[in-house]
């Protein structure tokens, strides 16, 4: 199955065919002219597109419609941008930015490729980046520099993971990033090199009111949309193509609160959309819904791994997930995190390591600034209306609290699964003993314990685990139980 958006031009009377947020063909002619989508007649070659396999077409949604860039307009060409590719636009484009600052109009990009190091934003302002405009990061390191955003999060800063980026947000109110064009982080130049010292394509701190949509974003050179400590905040008809190298997110919702994402497709070289927290600040009030996502290299959906605020009150639903390596869903509280109310709802998985991963513990004794080491909680996780199928490993679902040496209990509470139907992996022909208790030192994954002594469920350290509805198969056929439960009430 493949996630087919077709976005369609008005103006230019042509179309574009994205396939699982990539985009194979470009300014396609309408059939004949027309200033309405709803009456705009297109067709798909073969010799076009190669053989496509379609389920669930979505010719157009409201995201799709892009008006032109607020006035009033600050064309970066006025301001020396050259937008050939190799002349390096930096300048110019931030000169544009200082004078749109504060006048609610829009720095405008288009009609050429604009190479650039970073730019940081201003309040009240769009970088409005046209269908015709590729904004393109530079190949030097030397034109990225280290950020030092007020704040002390374990997530960001030259010793810790979020350092650079291309295009920079912070502190600052009432921005957009809009315009149905291009982002290329140019990732393909930074193959090496620790975490901080590699690009983000967009990097939102300390900020608010902050709208990033109609795009089409790829090749970062580390996380792509990194939005800490952001609020009211909104992600929507966004193509990310990421899946280059490993380490390279798509979305990190990190400490930030009031969030919608809505329409977005990923395909990222690791965790497609994560939420992590590197502060007591935590993430709370997130809807992801309507998307589509692949991880090559690691998870789909993912709390996680560092966790040291609360996440509460977040809600995916409408989702595919396919051809992920480790895991469809994780809940992942490690450092510390209160997690609550949390709901997988609709989700269609295909093609991954395994659908579910929950856990609850400690693995280090790592705090944040100013702070002490906490017992983290769980409690309501929901996952309703679920399919998976084409499960690629053996190993189960674990959903385990733990029982440490030192006598701290960490037990989740109340996991609902409603109409959850899951085909895992099967073939076994021996049953493996119960895994060890989760430890200290040890980095979560999906895989953590190998194959489980239950080809669905382990569950373990846990009060109130419901199934209602739902059904737990097996192909091929496989010795060991459907799901074994410890220690739990």
């Amino acid at each position: 199955m493949v996630h087919i958006k077709v976005v369609l031009d008005t103006t230019a009377n042509t179309y574009d065919v994205f396939v699982d947020g990539i985009r194979k063909v470009s300014s396609i002619n309408f059939l004949y002219a027309s200033n309405n989508v709803g009456q705009a007649g297109f067709r798909i070659n073969s010799g076009d597109t190669g053989t496509l396999y379609f389920d669930n077409v979505k010719v157009y949604s409201q995201s799709t419609f892009i008006g032109g860039p607020p006035s009033p307009v600050f064309d970066v060409k006025n301001y020396g941008a050259k937008g050939d590719g190799s002349t390096k636009d930096t300048a110019a484009i931030q000169a544009a930015i200082n004078a749109a600052a504060g006048t609610g109009g829009s720095v405008y990009l288009h009609d050429g490729i604009f190479l650039s190091g970073m730019i940081q934003l201003k309040s009240n302002m769009t970088l409005y980046i046209d269908y015709s405009a590729t904004l393109k990061g530079s190949t030097s390191i030397s034109d990225y520099p280290d950020t030092h955003p007020l704040t002390y999060n374990t997530q960001l800063g030259p010793d810790s993971n979020v350092n650079k980026a291309l295009i920079y947000v912070n502190n600052v109110e009432n921005v957009r990033i809009d315009g149905g064009g291009n982002i290329d982080g140019n990732g393909d130049s930074f193959t090496t090199g620790s975490e901080p010292q590699r690009p983000s394509a967009i990097y939102s701190v300390l900020s608010s009111m902050v709208t990033i949509q109609n795009l089409y974003i790829k090749k970062s050179g580390m996380w792509t949309v990194v939005l800490a400590e952001t609020d009211y905040l909104t992600l929507r008809n966004l193509n990310l193509y990421v899946n280059i190298l490993s380490n390279r997110d798509g979305i990190d919702i990190v400490d930030s609160k009031h969030v919608l994402v809505e329409d977005v497709t990923v395909n990222s070289g690791d965790d497609a959309i994560c939420i992590k927290s590197g502060k007591r600040r935590g993430v709370e009030d997130v809807l992801v819904k309507n998307s589509n996502v692949t991880a090559s290299s690691t998870n789909g959906l993912k709390f996680g791994t560092t966790s040291y605020g609360a996440f509460k009150n977040v809600k995916f639903q409408d989702i595919m997930i396919k051809d992920v390596k480790y895991c469809a869903m994780c809940v992942e509280s490690v450092d510390g995190a209160d997690v609550k109310d949390i709901t997988f709802q609709n989700i269609d998985v295909q093609d991954t390591g395994n659908p579910f991963f929950v856990i609850l513990g400690k693995r280090s004794d790592r705090t944040t600034q100013d702070d002490v080491p906490k017992t983290g909680t769980m409690d309501t996780v929901k996952f309703q209306n679920i399919i998976g199928k084409n499960m690629k490993n053996t190993w189960g679902s674990p959903i385990s609290g733990a029982n440490r040496s030192d006598g701290t209990k960490y037990r989740i509470k109340n996991i609902y699964f409603d109409n959850v139907n899951i085909t895992y992996k099967g073939g076994k022909t021996s049953v493996p003993g119960n895994p060890p208790e989760y430890a200290l030192g040890q980095y979560p994954e999906s895989n953590l314990w190998g194959d489980l002594p239950a080809y669905g469920y382990y569950i373990r350290h846990a009060d109130g685990v419901f199934f209602t509805n739902s059904t737990t198969n097996v192909s091929p056929s496989d010795v060991r139980s459907s799901t074994i439960k410890n220690d739990v009430n």
